[in-house]
């Protein structure tokens, strides 16, 4: 092999490293925001890239419809009506109490819009952040790392949850 045939691999890798890290710059800013909330309340959390996501989406464990879960086919399921943020946010926070995470459980969000990261984070910094999460976009979704929950917040005035049969 040629010395610029290794050279031209290096600046090819390098350019793929650089377009990389344009994405996840790009990305982070979808949801700086939020992340400026978190940060400034001293709030750990974790970015889940959108590749991450696609290989761990919650519609893979949950039956999936278009841009929802399927709920009349999660056996148990509940679904309870809202009007507006405040209503919404207190629909979530019983949901989350009947679900009842460990407040040191950590949880994934999942946002409607597939370029934004999820982020993993907190059950109890869920609950502190709520509002501005959820506000984040028209749909979100919250799972547990260990459990077998979902709850969905649906953008026409929805929150459903429910756990994995069996």
């Amino acid at each position: 092999m040629n010395p610029p045939d290794d050279r031209h691999r290096e600046l090819l890798a390098k350019r793929r490293q650089l377009q990389a890290r344009r994405e996840r710059d790009a990305c982070r800013a979808t949801v700086a925001h939020e992340l400026a909330a978190l940060d400034a309340a001293g709030t750990p959390y974790a970015l889940i890239w959108p590749e991450q996501l696609r290989e761990r989406w919650l519609g893979r464990r949950f039956p999936w419809d278009i841009g929802r879960i399927r709920w009349a086919a999660v056996p148990g399921s509940e679904r309870i009506p809202w009007q507006d943020p405040t209503a919404r946010d207190a629909a979530c926070l019983a949901t989350l109490t009947a679900l009842w995470p460990a407040p040191d459980e950590a949880l994934t969000l999942v946002w409607g819009n597939a370029l934004k990261p999820g982020l993993r984070l907190r059950a109890d910094a869920v609950r502190q952040h709520l509002r501005e999460l959820l506000d984040a976009d028209f749909d979100a979704w919250l799972s547990s790392e260990t459990g077998d929950w979902l709850l969905e917040c649906y953008h026409e005035g929805e929150i459903a949850y429910g756990r994995l049969p069996g």
